[in-house]
């Protein structure tokens, strides 16, 4: 019987042996791992010397053999467990551990009748300190491995608790191995329990393993996104620097000249009036021009503040219900006295209303009227309509003029900055800008389109 003993022996070990090389190949070496391959090790040389020796707990050798068995299981709950042994949830397993280990010690020194009582009751507390271990570490929840070393250890945990009924004083047997059936069904089970117990170690290194590349990979893409949002972020911050810049150039620029235009139109009145022969419609035409270049100013002190205004919101304006006509005719007398004399304003006989901000509203309509008045010739008509389209159910505001050079119309003229024409003309191209994010901001457009060569009509369209 000695020889089947070994065997048995010789299994575990071989057993033991071949899982061992199966975790160093698998990811790299952690305290888990070296604890669960220390275990391995200790428990293969203690089970070698239980069923190596003649008198089978009798002597000192047999009974250390069984008090590394026992070491064994409390390393395998040491690789289990999660984090340091002073955690809280560490707190119970540990108790277990040390309870186990203490009572196989009193193993050295109690008699050889209650041994194996005692090195089966160290067994029972090793199983509870595995499960414990096992279910308070986080880092191998959720896995097919954990819940068949789960099952494993039950199993094992219940068959101690049986073999106890047969183990002196409250059965016959006084030795684990022996010619008994209990006997031999208790080595088949420790191997059995063993080789699963193997198999779901390395599944909870694979399922750990497989989670901590997902980590990674989410903080990866995490830490892309934050890179990719601090990215655009500072685009926006840029861009909108930029613009405020363009902004504060354009208002420079801008009143700049009509100031000195303006000053240079009072110096030419003073020298008018003081000259005896200053005919009235010359200082008329002289007023006319100051009045002219003062609209400018007012003008674009307005266009500059508005452009800033929805650079800086970049969001929707607060809509409210009015009447469009008196509206359009506001922004008919925002223009100097001799261009309101070239404006023709055609507009339906009922009231108009629709929900639009009303300053926006006025500003655009002064701009198209504006600009169809500085880039006509000077002797043309200019002819403002006010409209409603049935078939895209809205408002159509259109401007139509001559053109005073065919090439006023090249290049983006919507865009900020872009006049498209040369700099023969006053302006620094803010007013179609300004038409055109006033209609976007309305949920409209802006659009032109050419009958002839030379003139175009500008429409902007809001929706009802």
């Amino acid at each position: 019987m000695i020889d089947t003993i070994t065997l048995w022996g010789n299994i575990f070990t071989g057993q033991a042996i071949a899982f061992s090389l199966c975790i160093l190949m698998i990811g790299k070496m952690d305290h888990h791992k070296v604890l669960w391959l220390l275990s391995n090790l200790v428990g293969s040389v203690g089970l070698f010397i239980v069923t190596r020796d003649k008198a089978l707990l009798n002597g000192v050798t047999g009974i250390a053999g069984a008090w590394m068995v026992v070491a064994s299981g409390s390393l395998k709950g040491l690789a289990l467990r999660e984090g340091k042994a002073t955690f809280q949830r560490n707190m119970f397993s540990t108790i277990l551990i040390v309870t186990a280990l203490s009572i196989a010690t009193v193993g050295f020194f109690a008699p050889f009748n209650y041994r194996l009582l005692l090195i089966m009751i160290s067994g029972v507390f090793v199983n509870l300190s595995c499960i414990t271990a096992l279910v308070g570490a986080r880092r191998w929840r959720g896995s097919w491995a954990s819940w068949l070393m789960i099952v494993s250890l039950s199993i094992a945990a219940l068959g101690n608790n049986i073999r106890l009924i047969t183990v002196y004083p409250f059965g016959q047997d006084r030795t684990f191995l022996g010619q008994t059936d209990t006997q031999f069904v208790s080595i088949f089970a420790v191997i059995t329990l063993s080789f699963f117990m193997q198999v779901a170690f390395i599944g909870l290194l694979h399922a750990r393993d497989d989670r901590e590349k997902l980590m990674a990979s989410r903080r990866t893409i995490r830490a892309d996104a934050r890179a990719l949002a601090l990215k655009e972020a500072k685009l926006a911050t840029d861009k909108l620097a930029a613009e405020r810049l363009t902004m504060l150039q354009l208002l420079t620029h801008e009143v700049r000249q009509p100031l000195n235009n303006a000053q240079a139109a009072l110096q030419t009145i003073m020298m008018q009036l003081t000259a005896p022969s200053t005919r009235p419609d010359v200082i008329k035409d002289v007023v006319h021009r100051t009045e002219r270049v003062l609209d400018d100013i007012t003008l674009t002190l307005s266009n500059a503040i508005t452009g800033a205004t929805l650079i800086d919101r970049h969001q929707a304006v607060a809509l409210e219900p009015v009447e469009v006509i008196g509206i359009c005719r506001l922004a008919i007398m925002d223009c100097s006295v001799h261009d309101r004399q070239r404006i023709d304003f055609t507009y339906p006989e009922q009231d108009v209303f629709a929900h639009c901000d009303p300053v926006l509203l006025r500003l655009a309509l002064r701009n198209l009227l504006d600009n169809a008045v500085k880039y006509s010739p000077h002797s043309s008509r200019v002819k403002f309509t006010v409209e409603f389209d049935d078939e895209a159910f809205g408002i159509r505001f259109a401007v139509y003029n001559k053109l005073a050079d065919l090439n006023s119309l090249q290049g983006n003229i919507h865009e900020r900055g872009k006049r498209g024409v040369d700099r023969a003309y006053d302006g620094y191209g803010v007013g179609l800008f300004i038409v055109s994010e006033t209609a976007r901001l309305h949920f409209g457009e802006l659009s032109f389109y050419q009958t002839k060569p030379d003139d175009v009509t500008f429409v902007m369209f809001l929706p009802l």
